[in-house]
């Protein structure tokens, strides 16, 4: 890899192009704003408690990108397929995030007392099931678990990364297997990691409540937050015509006469299409499982978790609609629209639902995390907490941070690895898999046969090329 990039954009056109690198600054100048606005919540001594519940909701929605796109790719390198080679680059860049979000933590860690009544001395005192709790429920153990999770995923994700160049650069044949036989343990690792930081993160805040289901609900609506993310980004780059910066390294693939859209076939704008349909249904299951298993159980212990949340038919609350809402657009209408398989194999469409569920991945957090009472009158209440005008600007702060150190992230690498075993498939068979209507592609084998064919397909950039 040199130390220049070569840029390349989305296609030929006549109206202006602009840089990725544009949107990583504005993001990074928007995420400045909102933070200055939301100083003035933590300033506020009464809105102080939705300040951190805000933070903490936004922070769940970019760690769930991050730790979404990390199981997507790790997904792919086991079962292969077109629809991964498109995204994967954006992928890497989005997990290699982790560090930044394990730094993001701190003011999470600072405002406990806001978040969680264990981490209140008075509140325990007075509440029996908290003081049975204690033994797991405290900071220095809590801390210690939020620290392991971050150390798993952060080495997972490293490794996923460093052996990814180490396929670029052509210097460890062995790194495409490793990053397959890395995939299958980390897949199961990630959905381990993810339960616990649902408990501890989510249901903790509310000690009195009982989930079997709430990893698994997470864990899903990470991995839909990973994709809609990753289907976005190649809508920008693509339908905007964005000039993305790449490394020179051999065999290159994108190029003047390659351009990165030649790529995007309908075939496997269809497979992302099906992979975010299945998503969509996954969340909708477990969300559906967590209320029949309460309604069934309708245990003082359970039920307040939904009455604060308008659940309540004698004391109904405006959440009530805010989840049929979440119902209907989170669920109905994505998954109608993804029944529709022209919706799947055009980008237009399928780009702008990806923005629609991401938005709405957002509003998901915040009807797990708002509505929650942290009070000592927080079990018995039927009201509920509410939303705050922070819950606009938190993932606008967190994000556009985020996203400009994504922005480097994904300029440092080619958009198409251009040694992995499966560039063959996108090289030679793209009639054979329009002519299957959308099935991923097998993983090919022979890791120096594909290189070699890559390399005999490949363009050297000319100072410039089109994405």
């Amino acid at each position: 890899m040199t130390a220049f990039n070569a840029p390349i954009s989305a296609a030929y056109s006549n109206r202006p192009q602009r840089q990725l690198e544009e949107y990583g600054r504005l993001a990074l100048l928007a995420a400045g704003g909102a933070a200055v606005l939301m100083l003035v919540g933590l300033i506020i001594p009464s809105q102080r408690s939705s300040f951190f519940r805000a933070y903490l909701t936004a922070y769940m929605l970019w760690l769930g990108i991050s730790l979404g796109c990390m199981a997507l790719i790790m997904l792919h390198h086991m079962v292969g397929g077109g629809w991964g080679m498109l995204v994967r680059r954006v992928g890497e860049a989005a997990f290699s995030r982790l560090p930044l979000m394990a730094l993001l933590f701190l003011p999470i860690l600072l405002g406990r007392h806001f978040l969680f009544p264990w981490a209140n001395a008075a509140q325990v005192g007075m509440d029996p099931i908290l003081q049975n709790k204690a033994l797991y429920l405290n900071t220095k153990f809590w801390l210690l678990r939020i620290v392991v999770y971050f150390a798993i995923w952060i080495v997972i994700s490293t490794l996923l990364r460093t052996w990814s160049h180490e396929q670029d650069a052509g210097t460890n044949v062995r790194a495409t297997q490793r990053m397959t036989s890395l995939s299958a343990p980390g897949l199961l690792l990630f959905f381990l990691t993810v339960t616990f930081t649902a408990v501890d993160l989510i249901m903790s805040r509310e000690p009195h409540w009982y989930s079997t289901v709430i990893g698994l609900l997470v864990a899903v609506g990470m991995g839909l937050s990973g994709l809609t993310f990753m289907v976005t980004m190649l809508a920008l780059i693509v339908q905007e015509e964005l000039i993305v910066h790449q490394p020179h390294v051999r065999d290159l693939l994108t190029t003047d006469a390659k351009p990165f859209s030649n790529f995007v076939s309908p075939a496997r704008l269809n497979d992302l299409g099906n992979l975010m349909l299945t998503l969509v249904i996954l969340w909708a299951y477990m969300a559906l499982a967590q209320f029949i298993v309460t309604w069934m159980g309708n245990t003082s212990e359970d039920i307040p978790w939904y009455t604060q949340r308008g659940m309540d038919a004698l004391r109904p609350n405006a959440w009530r609609w805010y989840g049929l809402a979440l119902v209907v657009c989170h669920f109905f209408v994505p998954f109608f629209l993804l029944l529709i398989k022209n919706n799947k194999r055009r980008l237009t469409v399928l780009g702008t639902l990806a923005v629609v569920v991401l938005v709405l991945r957002h509003l998901d957090m915040i009807w797990l995390f708002a509505p929650t009472v942290t009070g000592p009158e927080g079990p018995e209440s039927a009201v509920g907490g509410w939303a705050s005008w922070m819950d606009v600007l938190a993932p606008i702060a967190i994000g556009g941070v985020w996203f400009n150190g994504f922005v480097h992230a994904l300029e440092s690498y080619p958009l198409i690895p251009p040694h992995d075993p499966q560039t063959s498939d996108l090289l030679m068979h793209d009639a054979a898999h329009e002519s299957h209507g959308g099935q991923a592609e097998a993983a090919t084998q022979g890791t120096h046969g594909a290189a070699d064919h890559t390399a005999s397909h490949a363009h050297k950039p000319t100072g410039g090329a089109h994405a």
